[in-house]
């Protein structure tokens, strides 16, 4: 049973008037990954019902618990059940399909999938059984790419977006990813992740942390996030080398940990900018806001690889929240996480030369990093909170509830 637990599932499922959301993902916290801060921020947040997550067991162990207002439920959920067609995987996708048809069948249940795959496959499943569950899934933009990469996993995709009674897009790109292969029978609805603005602010480090990082009053370039290639970071070290000529005093830290740190110190050592780059690996998440807080300008150019890209990029907005300024990548969601030339700078993500030009300007200039940092604050106190998330969410699932009560299922 791969540690689910199945008194647990009859309990719950007996108890139908509690249930009205299902969440289903592979991605939560404590795993690394904006999609599962998104998760876990929007339906910790919904107000029309109680919320039950399967969570893959590789994260969550094999007890079931409550993360807040969540109850968290152990379940196979792995890149190992991913595809159809493949009869290896049926047993694993047909286990899940029946945990989720014993949770969410009865009732007013909805089911809402991390993402179209692996999540939403077995609830597609269970939704072909009579009286089986609706569901709603959730698209970032780079899972669209990786699945369009391969015939099966499209075919996959088609059938699990023509019975989705919804789908979530992350922000505007995303969504016309969605609209363009027309599967869907509708559009995708856009929710923009948020950023709790009272966690990250510019007051979040007492100074204790930007003296440790900036001892002779340096001027602080910041990443945050999973060292891979398309993120940017080898651009932003590059475009140091010359930097570091012109201008004084920088220190260039490095948050995050992942396939490409031992590849990034050789550059840094071949550049001869070990004394200006510091790796800190990860840090726990409590710490994240004292950083974004210490730092003078958070910078992640990041680029396209094949099939991959960020779909949004929840560090600009908690940059943001901290007052900070932002240099993106012109690609994927990032330009609607920055407004360009108003919270701070977007780049091609492959040209050292224009990176450089910048961060030059950035950093020879406080009247502008302060002028975009405040901008970025007020922006994403407007536009990108969680609770705007999880009313939009909400607004969603109601609707999907009434046009199946005007059905009269």
């Amino acid at each position: 049973m791969g540690g689910f637990h199945e008194d647990t599932v009859r309990s719950r499922a007996q108890d139908s008037r509690a249930l009205d959301y299902l969440l289903v993902t592979e991605v939560f916290p404590p795993a690394i990954g904006g999609s599962g801060v998104l998760l876990a921020n929007v339906y910790s947040r919904v107000r029309n019902g109680r919320v039950t997550a399967l969570v893959d067991e590789s994260i969550c162990g094999g007890d079931t618990r409550r993360e807040g207002p969540i109850s968290i439920v152990p379940a196979r959920i792995g890149p190992h059940s991913w595809g159809l067609f493949d009869p290896r995987r049926w047993p694993s996708q047909l286990h899940l399909a029946r945990t989720i048809y014993r949770f969410a069948s009865h009732g007013r249940a909805i089911v809402h999938c991390g993402r179209a795959q692996p999540e939403a496959v077995p609830a597609w499943l269970a939704s072909l059984v009579p009286n089986g569950p609706q569901y709603i899934f959730w698209a970032h933009g780079e899972d669209i790419a990786a699945a369009m990469s391969s015939r099966q996993f499209a075919a996959t995709m088609r059938l699990v977006y023509g019975r989705a009674s919804a789908a979530i897009a992350n922000c505007e790109n995303t969504a016309q990813m969605i609209n363009a292969v027309g599967w869907l029978d509708g559009e995708a609805q856009v929710v923009y992740p948020g950023v709790d603005g009272d966690r990250f602010h510019p007051a979040a480090d007492d100074g204790s942390l930007r003296r440790r990082l900036a001892p002779g009053g340096e001027l602080v370039l910041l990443s945050v996030s999973r060292l891979q290639k398309r993120k940017g970071h080898a651009l932003v070290i590059k475009a140091l080398a010359a930097l570091s000529r012109q201008l004084d005093g920088i220190r260039y830290v490095i948050v995050g940990d992942g396939g490409e740190r031992h590849s990034l110190q050789r550059l840094a050592s071949e550049l001869c900018l070990e004394g200006i780059i510091q790796f800190e690996g990860e840090v726990p998440d409590s710490a994240l806001p004292a950083y974004f807080a210490a730092c003078d300008v958070f910078v992640l150019p990041t680029h396209v690889e094949p099939y991959d890209f960020e779909g949004f990029g929840i560090v600009y907005l908690e940059a943001a929240a901290a007052g900070k300024p932002a240099v993106g990548g012109r690609n994927g969601g990032v330009p609607e996480a920055i407004a360009e030339d108003e919270t701070g700078v977007l780049v091609s993500g492959d040209d050292v030369d224009e990176l450089g030009r910048a961060l030059k300007a950035l950093c020879e200039s406080e009247e502008l990093r302060l002028r975009l940092g405040r901008a970025a604050r007020v922006r994403v106190l407007r536009d990108f909170t969680w609770e705007r998330a999880a009313a939009a969410v909400t607004r969603i699932h109601d609707d999907v509830i009434d046009r199946t009560d005007a059905r009269g299922r």
